[in-house]
């Protein structure tokens, strides 16, 4: 499937997948996804697992149950996911699982996809975490520190990670002003239309240059998507069985 054929573009962000079972209604949308037109791309914008380290050792078999799907749904339709705040090293390990992956974003058809992690500069622990962890010296200790309990590590990041979200004032509050500051940069770059995650709950924003984001909401909360069609511009959100069932009639 050549991304210029895609008609419409299905939208899931922070599902959070974890081992605690709040996983069915998730793989019985990827079933139900699998059955549309293949003119239907899929696209993940990060944050799907709660935690996901691509590295040996540490992936579980939720890990390889979506990454089985995804490599079937490539064959008949473009499957695209942007590496969240809480994925690692999906972009170096699992490549051919996906039509494409990218740790930041992806463009397609003028269309651009991201998790949304990076619009708040100001959001200085974030960036010397995220720099501190993504790093390939990282990488190696924590797949050198497998046999020495790394589960440990692993657990800590995790953790710091789930208070970082919580507790820190830029994930608390919608950052107004630099999803502000955004929009201007990206239409002086030639990218009117954009879709993020991360943010959690849906929100529509644009300005005066003709740049529009939309804030996918997040599916662990309300088991929510969002359908882009892309000759009409149109967004429609809702729960995924709706949109589907709407879809198929």
């Amino acid at each position: 499937m050549k991304p210029c054929d895609n008609e419409y573009y299905y939208l899931i962000a922070d599902a959070h997948l974890d081992e605690s079972g709040n996983t069915d209604d998730f793989f019985r949308m990827l079933e139900r996804l699998d059955t549309l037109p293949c003119n239907c791309a899929i696209v993940f914008l990060g944050d799907i697992f709660d935690l996901w380290f691509a590295v040996q050792g540490y992936e579980t078999e939720l890990h390889q149950r979506f990454l089985d799907w995804c490599r079937r749904a490539r064959s008949k339709r473009s499957i695209y996911f942007i590496e969240g705040n809480h994925e690692f090293y999906i972009l170096r390990h699992h490549p051919a699982e996906f039509s494409r992956v990218h740790a930041s974003h992806i463009v397609c058809n003028g269309l651009k996809f991201i998790h949304g992690d990076l619009i708040n500069t100001s959001d200085y622990l974030y960036f010397l975490l995220r720099g501190f962890i993504r790093n390939p010296f990282m990488m190696a200790l924590i797949r050198l520190a497998r046999p020495l309990r790394g589960d440990r590590l692993i657990r800590a990041i995790n953790l710091f990670l789930k208070k970082n979200n919580r507790n820190y004032k830029h994930k608390r509050h919608f950052p107004e002003e630099k999803v502000s500051c955004y929009l201007k940069k990206q239409a002086q770059s030639g990218y009117n239309r954009i879709f993020a995650g991360h943010f959690h709950e849906y929100a529509c924003r644009s300005n005066e240059h003709g740049a529009s984001m939309a804030i996918i909401p997040a599916f662990f909360l309300r088991h929510e998507i969002g359908c882009y069609k892309r000759s009409t511009d149109q967004l429609e959100i809702g729960p995924w069985e709706q949109l589907l069932d709407s879809r198929m009639e």
